[in-house]
Order: C-alpha cells, then structure tokens, then sequence
C-alpha cells in the first residue's frame, strides 16, 4: 500500500438536532495539507484526497453499518449530503466542510432503542351532493346495502329526489420511507393494493365502513436526501358512502306507490373489499401502534 500523499485535521464539529421531521445534521470542518507540504492544485486532486479517506464522497455512511460503535444512536443513519471547500495557506491547504445528515431519529418514547421517520395526517372537511327520495328514514346508514325499504316520509318532488350535501372530511396520511431500505418500486406495487378499499376496523376513529382509500402517491423529496414519501389520500362519509336508490320496474322506471312516489327505497353502495387500515403500519407482520398513533395523533401526543 503506498504512502499516504495528504494528512488531515479536524478543525471543528457542529451537531443539529432537531424535532421529528428536520434532519439532523453533523457538520465537519476538514483542514488537508500534503505531507510534503507542497501545492494542491485544487481542481485535480479532490479525488486523490477521498481515494486516501480523508473526505468521504456524496451520499457515503458516516460509519460502516457493519461496524457501529457502542453508544452510537442516530448518528449511524448519518449519510454525507453536502461537500463544500476553498483554499488556504497560500493553497497549501484546502479547508472542506462536509455535512452530513439523515431524518431518522432516535424514538424518545421508546424503552428500548429504535428509530423512526417522519410522519403525519392532514385532514380537509368537504361536502358531496347525493340525491333522496326519503326524509326522516327509520334505517339509518350503516356498514351494509339495505335488503328493504328504509321507510321514512318522501320528497315533496314526485318520482324525482331532492340533492342533499352529506358532509365528509378528506384524511391524507403521510409516510417518510427510506429508499434504502424500501425502494419506491415496493411502495407502488405494495401500498397500492390498498385504493378503493373500505376499512374493516375502526382507523383513526372512523367507524368501519365510513373509510375508502381513493389513492396512494409516492414522490421523491426534493432535498436531494435518498427518502421519499408515501402519501395515502382517504374520505370519510358519515353515510357509509351509501346512497338512496329506489327499486326499478323492468323498463328501468321507479316503481310507485298509490301516492305516485319510489315504493321502495334502499341505501346502496358499490361493492368494495374491507381491509384493516392499520396494516399500513406493520413491521415484521405485526401492526407498530406507536407508528400508528404518532402517525394519527401527532408525534407530540
């Protein structure tokens, strides 16, 4: 192995630590000298000064996953993200400032030591227009279509409904992944089989039935950091989604009572299969609550 041709100094270190979701930073300043104590040509010999270790390259651990020190917590997710250098000393010497950092974080709240990423929900309260041919139902909505008539006094309107606004709230839930560990491929081909699914179980207090996932995004951050994040889009309906639809002759007309209005009315949904929502936040097959409820109720809960 030849002589080393550069020798280096650690000048300073600068550690950020932040709340969950801002990385967390250790910035270096390097001074790298040769040995000779001769020029450095700047421009051709960067690559000659990280072939001997003396600065890392981009996107390098901060230490060997095979070999991380006792006591070392986040600090082993650490990954260089920024190189920055000028010279000094008459260009003797060249000053770098390396950055690393990660958004992994120790987890506070855990007993023992693990670490977890950004995540959070946004909600947005909206309304849908649905149509009724009935006011005052004795069946109120529930997780199933109606077999029967839901009873109740019709619309003032003939054989036409009446348009209504049944309140609803947009959930968006968002997941920090690691392309390291889970590339986005696995995020499209495996979070996707959760769209147009109904929740089985209650998910963030809404009561089974009442939660459709309408879609899954998985976008590339734009911070240059090798995360990216899943983004679940959900909607709550108070009504179970289900609609007010009234039985048809064979002519495809609403069949009528005496009165002249729908004989027979039913709350109808299009079928969906029911899921547990919670699986999202499996780890090793097993749901992580703590995952799941900083997610939900906030990190700070």
């Amino acid at each position: 192995m030849p002589d080393p041709v550069y020798a280096k100094t650690m000048n300073s270190v600068d550690v950020r630590i932040g709340e969950l979701g801002q990385p967390r930073t250790i910035t270096q300043q390097i001074t790298v000298r040769r040995i000779d104590n001769g020029f450095i040509t700047i421009d051709t010999e960067i690559a000659a000064i990280q072939g001997e270790g003396h600065i890392p390259t981009i996107n390098a651990p901060y230490v060997p996953p095979a070999s991380v020190p006792t006591g070392m917590t986040w600090e082993r997710h650490l990954g260089c993200r920024d190189i920055s250098y000028r010279t000094a000393a008459g260009s003797k010497a060249i000053i770098f400032t390396v950055v690393w950092s990660t958004l992994w974080m120790d987890d506070l709240a855990s007993e023992t030591l693990s670490f977890v990423l950004p995540s959070s929900t946004e909600y947005n309260a909206r309304t849908r227009a649905t149509n009724v041919y009935r006011t005052g139902w004795t069946t109120q909505p529930s997780n199933t279509n109606a077999t029967g008539d839901i009873g109740g006094t019709a619309v003032s309107n003939g054989t036409q409904p009446t348009s209504v606004q049944v309140p609803q709230v947009s959930m968006r839930v968002r997941l920090t992944v690691d392309a390291s560990v889970d590339p986005m491929l696995y995020a499209v081909t495996g979070f996707s089989t959760y769209i147009n699914k109904i929740n089985s179980l209650i998910f963030s207090g809404c009561p089974a039935g009442t939660l459709i996932c309408e879609g899954v995004t998985a976008q590339k951050g734009s911070n240059g950091y090798p995360f990216y994040e899943v983004i679940f889009e959900f909607l709550f309906d108070p009504w179970f989604h289900l609609e007010q639809v009234c039985e048809s002759d064979e002519k495809g007309y609403p069949k009528l009572n005496t009165g002249g209005a729908p004989a027979v009315v039913k709350w109808v949904r299009p079928a969906r299969t029911p899921i547990d929502f919670k699986d999202i936040f499996k780890v090793g097959g097993t749901v992580d609550q703590a995952w799941y409820n900083r997610t939900i109720g906030g990190w700070w809960e």
